[in-house]
């Protein structure tokens, strides 16, 4: 296995073992509580899913309330407005939302947003410089271009960057 797979196995375990804990701990608190009126949550149900984060991505500073339980992915893609990571497979077995974490590569759906709380984070759209792209920005605007007006599978590969 290679290193950033095992790195990304690691943070996978953390992953499970974190939220895991944060599953039993909202049903334990959820069966001995009354349910919220509808459309209304609880204050300390609130208090207990958020976590604000503080991270360094593509070397701008940002700060956003997260779900617990929320994946580093999520919280580019939905929170920062950063969509060059995909979303496919939620496995971490296609690489589609490969980003480095301190440097290390690794698949943003299977680590927490909390986990990249005070790191540096560099996804896709941070890899160029200046005004030339970088030859992983290139391969995705070939694949891009290539696919205009045809359906694609999640799981088909990117093509090899040369």
């Amino acid at each position: 296995m290679s290193l950033g797979r095992e790195a990304s196995a690691r943070r996978a375990d953390q992953y499970t073992d974190v939220r895991a804990s944060a599953e039993r701990e909202a049903s334990r608190s959820e069966r001995h509580q009354p349910p919220a009126e509808p459309g209304f949550a609880r204050p300390e149900q609130e208090a207990s899913r958020d976590v604000r984060i503080e991270v360094t991505v593509n070397g701008e500073h940002y700060e956003a309330d997260v779900w617990e339980g929320e994946s580093l992915l999520m919280t580019l893609r939905d929170r920062l407005g950063l969509p060059g990571s995909k979303n496919a497979c939620e496995q971490g077995e296609c690489g589609s939302c490969s980003v480095l974490l301190d440097g290390e590569l690794v698949c943003a759906c299977l680590v927490l947003a909390a986990q990249a709380d005070g790191h540096a984070v560099r996804t896709v759209e941070g890899l160029a410089e200046g005004d030339r792209l970088h030859p992983v920005q290139e391969a995705f605007a070939r694949r891009e271009r290539s696919s205009v007006g045809s359906a694609r599978r999640a799981s088909s590969s990117p093509p090899p960057i040369s």
